[in-house]
């Protein structure tokens, strides 16, 4: 398997282990997939070479 396939292979994964119903399922793993989208987002598109630490938990964390 491809490298950047397994954060999502994961994600899906854990998502389906603690999902107890289907819409659960798809809020929990969109808000996964988001978290993962914001976080990719600023790491590549940040001009500074380091990202600061409150960013990378607030692109995580506020889907949730």
């Amino acid at each position: 398997m491809k490298s950047k396939k397994r954060p999502f292979v994961y994600i899906l994964n854990a998502t389906m282990r603690s999902a107890v119903s289907l819409p659960e399922f798809g809020r929990a793993f969109t808000g996964r997939i988001v978290s993962l989208v914001r976080t990719h987002a600023l790491i590549k598109e940040d001009q500074a070479p380091v990202v600061s630490f409150q960013g990378l938990l607030r692109a995580e964390l506020d889907p949730y």
